[in-house]
């Protein structure tokens, strides 16, 4: 039987990954994806069927919002999850920077409704369950923390953006330090959450630190960036989830 503890890790499941699926149809509505950039500049498509795919993957995301609330709609999240791998791909064919960060950094997004198909399909949050949000976390955590050793100029940007709104001189080496730092433990993170231990205190740090690099979109560009917030609430929703799950159970009384 399914104790509370678990219905509100679904459902944190369910509400993270809506909107993430509705930031993503909305920035591919309103900006396209790197979808219709390959299909168009780099597989010749005319640039009208190019976007009629890019289209009919957006609303594809938005039909597969109800179905996460749907105990047998197994299908259509699945077939959401191919599409944002297909969006993965085509970042990783389409990019200029490291663009073979582009699978690891998409993964909660992926997973994500994949991880609900399966809760729902097997009634219950079990094993493979919890290895695909753990995996899912772990993969997007090692992409951003990989990025951020690296130095990714963006990153950067929001660094001194924070210390500029904190009040702080902003200051391009501290920046870089700090995003030094950043990468180890996003790093760390991912290794962490891997570990067969039901690391509680890790997995509410990675739902802290992905909600506020979600919020950092709007914060450095303004809230006309919205979808780029929502489509990374996947990346808090996940390891929130595990927090969830993790909860300890009560003993109860022979």
């Amino acid at each position: 039987m399914t104790n509370s503890n678990d219905k509100l890790a679904l459902n944190t499941l369910r509400v993270g990954t809506a909107l993430t699926l509705v930031g993503l149809a909305a920035s591919v509505l309103g900006f396209g994806s790197p979808v219709f950039t390959w299909l168009w500049l780099e597989a010749d498509w005319p640039e009208h069927r190019a976007l009629a795919v890019d289209r009919a993957g957006a609303c594809a995301l938005l039909a597969a919002i109800p179905m996460l609330f749907v105990p047998r709609a197994w299908l259509g999240l699945k077939l959401a999850a191919l599409w944002l791998l297909l969006v993965a791909l085509a970042t990783a064919a389409t990019g200029s920077w490291y663009p073979w960060l582009a699978p690891a950094d998409h993964a909660s997004r992926i997973l994500a409704p994949l991880a609900v198909a399966l809760w729902a399909q097997r009634r219950s949050a079990d094993a493979p369950v919890q290895w695909t949000l753990r995996v899912a976390a772990a993969l997007t955590f090692a992409g951003h923390g990989v990025a951020a050793l690296l130095g990714r100029g963006l990153f950067v940007d929001y660094a001194l953006s924070v210390m500029f709104g904190l009040g702080a001189e902003p200051s391009q080496i501290l920046a870089e330090r700090m995003l030094f730092v950043v990468g180890i433990v996003d790093v760390a993170c991912a290794l962490a959450i891997l570990v067969p231990a039901r690391l509680r205190a890790v997995a509410i740090w990675m739902a802290a630190w992905g909600g506020m690099t979600a919020l950092l979109r709007v914060y450095y560009a303004g809230w006309t960036q919205w979808p780029e917030t929502l489509m990374r609430m996947a990346n808090c929703a996940v390891p929130l989830t595990l927090f969830l799950l993790w909860k300890p159970r009560p003993e109860v009384s022979p």
